[in-house]
């Protein structure tokens, strides 16, 4: 039987709350280590009530996350992390990685990444993901009522193309909306050697002109 998602538990427990906070962020470092963090809470007053929220917590540690109390901003939950290296989550086939599904034994961390191009420019990768958040009714507006869901990434170098929401130096943020299906994509280069390799041949190209204005003046003299 397909295990429910966790962020079906969430919104579950919106309903019954409405105050609940599901964070994905990764940070991929100038080495090819990527940090993932998972956070899942809900506001501390509705604490009893959404122990089953984080039924996920036993499933993320057998897929080999680290996971601690998260206690913050009056939200109580948990807090997973897990460590990868870049080249072992990025294959050459595209894959849509359903972020809903993080927390649950439908996900599968094995291809995170997509190589699109790899060659002596660099490595090109491309991250393509979705988070559905359907199901919860919208709040009224002066309602007190929260539904965070967020995916954000820092990337070690400045991205390629994006459709981020928000954009803070290398980070990007995609904020997530009631009743939205967010679609999440973004490229970027690993050890981009492009620039070096442009300039060498301007480089060259400025100094073959030079050489020939300089002959043939020297040409049109004699």
């Amino acid at each position: 039987m397909k295990t429910k998602k966790i962020l079906a538990f969430l919104i579950a427990l919106f309903l019954i709350t409405g105050c609940v906070r599901q964070n994905v962020e990764m940070e991929i470092g100038k080495d090819g280590k990527v940090n993932m963090t998972v956070i899942s809470a809900i506001k501390k007053e509705y604490a009893d009530e959404g122990e089953e929220a984080i039924v996920s917590k036993k499933v993320l540690e057998e897929m080999g996350f680290s996971t601690e109390t998260y206690d913050e901003d009056d939200y109580l939950g948990i807090k997973a992390s897990k460590q990868y290296q870049l080249e072992d989550i990025s294959k050459k086939e595209e894959i849509l990685v359903h972020l809903e599904d993080l927390g649950s034994s439908d996900f599968s961390d094995e291809q995170l990444f997509q190589v699109k191009q790899d060659n002596f420019l660099g490595t090109r990768y491309k991250g393509n993901f979705i988070f559905e958040f359907n199901g919860a009714s919208a709040p009224a507006e002066d309602s007190e009522d929260s539904f965070e869901v967020s995916y954000k990434v820092t990337l070690p170098c400045k991205a390629k193309s994006h459709n981020a929401d928000e954009v803070k130096g290398n980070t990007l943020i995609w904020n997530v909306t009631y009743g939205e299906t967010k679609k999440i994509e973004y490229e970027f280069v690993m050890n981009d050697k492009s620039a070096y390799v442009y300039g060498g041949v301007t480089a060259v190209a400025i100094v073959l002109v030079v050489g020939i204005v300089i002959y043939l003046r020297k040409k049109k003299t004699n």
